[in-house]
């Protein structure tokens, strides 16, 4: 029981940290200030909840697997301040990873309440789970 009131208070904390967030981001494009990522770190070794890929892209201290302006990425330099990316984010970085693996991405689903899309590698769409779904892999994005 106490493992279910866990996972509870995570999904709850990443929703609303999901809702401040998008908002700031629709704060930004209305301002005209947001900025594109320019790195894409490795994949995740498993899949996750998309809180637990919050949290892993937070304390993600790697170094870059790709730089979107092609430059070499530098693999004794450790990069911090990654996120989950969203969908425009992702969508950069298409045709870049050679994965099977389905990505998260930390924008909501506006079709189905509480859902979040993902990135299906395989064929280039887009999916979308609830955010406790445990078998989607994760890319993080800084």
């Amino acid at each position: 029981m106490q493992s279910l009131y866990r996972t509870f208070f995570i999904v709850l904390s990443f929703l609303v940290f999901a809702a401040c967030e998008d908002k700031q981001e629709q704060q930004q494009v209305a301002a005209g200030t947001t900025q594109w990522v320019t790195m894409l770190s490795a994949e995740s070794a498993s899949p996750m909840t998309l809180p637990e890929a919050t949290q892993y892209c937070a304390q993600l201290a790697d170094p870059c697997e790709f730089k979107l302006d092609k430059t070499a990425c530098d693999p004794a330099t450790p990069e911090s301040g990654w996120r989950v990316p969203n969908q425009a984010d992702l969508s950069l970085y298409l045709g870049v990873t050679q994965t099977s693996n389905n990505l998260w991405t930390r924008s909501a689903n506006p079709a189905v309440q509480n859902t979040y899309m993902f990135l299906k590698i395989s064929d280039g769409s887009w999916g979308y789970d609830y955010a406790y779904s445990p078998y989607i892999y994760v890319r993080c994005v800084k």
